[in-house]
């Protein structure tokens, strides 16, 4: 697959709308936080990402961005919120994906693949935004515990009696 360096940035920054009641955000908040997290530098954590719009009647209004693994670099605090740093683990599709540039010295068209560019230092403060932990391991996780942490996500949010389902056909097998 060749993209456009462009489509790459989008694709790794996929986000949506969603809308939250306040007694459901709350319950997230207090078993995911970033803060009740055991993060330590150098673990794994696969965390996600919410920043508010808006409030509004039915509850609160975010862009919810998808959830990916990190490599937890350092947390401090900054003007009394957290401000958290790490670099994000390459995703599959990077090393499968192409991307086509045009060299500003000779002006011809030239193929790179996603995964050669430089990992980027990330940084969230823990202000307004709010930083979700679903998991977090000493050694890159497999896919079976990887699986596992994204069905608690809000991206993947399920309702009470799917998951209640879920977990019973696994214990059945």
């Amino acid at each position: 697959m060749i993209l456009t360096k462009e489509e790459i940035a989008d694709k790794r920054k996929i986000s949506k709308i969603v809308t939250y009641s306040g007694d459901f955000l709350r319950k997230h908040n207090d078993k995911y936080d970033f803060l009740k997290a055991k993060v330590n530098t150098g673990k794994f954590f696969l965390y996600e990402i919410t920043e508010p719009i808006k409030t509004i009647e039915e509850g609160y209004q975010e862009r919810l961005y998808y959830p990916k693994l990190g490599l937890h670099i350092d947390d401090y605090v900054v003007d009394m919120a957290i401000e958290v740093e790490w670099v994000d683990v390459r995703r599959t599709w990077e090393n499968n994906t192409q991307y086509e540039w045009i060299s500003e010295y000779d002006g011809k068209t030239y193929k790179s693949w996603a995964d050669d560019e430089r990992s980027e230092l990330r940084s969230c403060i823990c202000w307004d935004d709010s930083m979700y932990v679903y998991g977090v391991w000493d050694v890159k996780p497999t896919w079976k515990e990887l699986k596992l942490a994204y069905e608690q996500t809000l991206w993947f949010r399920r309702s009470e009696q799917e998951i209640r389902d879920i977990k019973l056909k696994r214990l059945l097998k």
